[in-house]
């Protein structure tokens, strides 16, 4: 038997997000989404860390704050590399945290900026398991256009307010993370000057015209595309198929169904992020 604790209004987003188990076909600036969005930037709130290699924890903020974004510490004529994680893993987990290291080693110079974004779910695999955590997709899935306002937003700020050139703007993503970075890009027109999209996730994206992918190579100047697993198709302005989407050491004996699901995909899909960290 499985026991998890969730709060009353996660829950009832859950429910209400598992009923629809298909992308939103209300605009979140309707008067339906934007109550959904009130609700999920309440309840899993989306926030943003500024890491530099002198001071891994130099400021935090979120898109609505009065103050300035990262109190004037962001400087203009430097690069920015915004990191933006999977759902179910956030910003304690590998990717986000060895990108970051990463940076800090070979570019020093580079301002880092972690966008941490709980309606990626991130606490529900950890009480799950690998298997069932996966059903987190579908809400994360339902909630991604209203944190998308919200990542969109706080670019838009760091540009008027610490005068940030768009073309020192980089957005680097993986998995679900990449719908969300083009979401962003795609609500700032386009601007920012790259997003290097680690293998994007493609359910309910991309197979029809109904169901198009939000990552586009109109969502940056540049949108380049790392594809580590199968069931990918060209979604930037540059696509690489790594190893004809057969990642070493990931074909292996697969028993069980959890094997196959789960250790095999994600496998693959996770050397995406490793190839670039590496």
């Amino acid at each position: 038997m499985i026991r998890v604790i969730f709060g009353v209004h996660l829950i009832w987003l859950l429910v209400f997000s598992l009923a629809l188990a298909k992308k939103p076909k209300h605009s979140v600036r309707s008067r339906k989404g934007k109550a959904l969005c009130d609700t999920v930037h309440k309840v899993l709130p989306t926030k943003f860390y500024l890491r530099t290699h002198d001071h891994f924890n130099l400021s935090s903020a979120t898109a609505n704050q009065e103050d300035n974004i990262f109190e004037n510490h962001l400087k203009p004529d430097k690069d920015v590399a915004v990191i933006v994680h999977e759902y179910l893993a956030g910003c304690d987990k590998e990717f986000v945290v060895e990108a970051t290291k990463a940076f800090h080693k070979t570019r020093p110079e580079v301002q880092v900026v972690n966008v941490c974004w709980n309606a990626g779910l991130t606490r529900l695999k950890s009480r799950l398991g690998a298997p069932l955590g996966t059903l987190g997709y579908i809400p994360a899935v339902q909630y991604l256009p209203c944190v998308g306002d919200y990542v969109a937003k706080f670019l838009k700020r760091i540009h008027q307010e610490s005068h940030v050139p768009w073309n020192r703007i980089t957005l680097i993503c993986h998995s679900l993370g990449c719908q969300l970075s083009g979401d962003a890009g795609n609500k700032v027109g386009g601007k920012p000057r790259k997003i290097i999209a680690l293998d994007p996730a493609t359910p309910f994206y991309g197979y029809s015209k109904l169901t198009k992918s939000l990552l586009n190579p109109k969502s940056a100047k540049h949108v380049i595309v790392l594809h580590t697993a199968r069931l990918q198709y060209s979604m930037g302005t540059a696509d690489f198929y790594a190893n004809a989407e057969k990642q070493p050491g990931c074909e292996k004996n697969l028993e069980t169904v959890k094997e196959v699901v789960v250790d095999l995909w994600y496998c693959s899909h996770s050397r995406s992020f490793q190839y670039f960290i590496e």
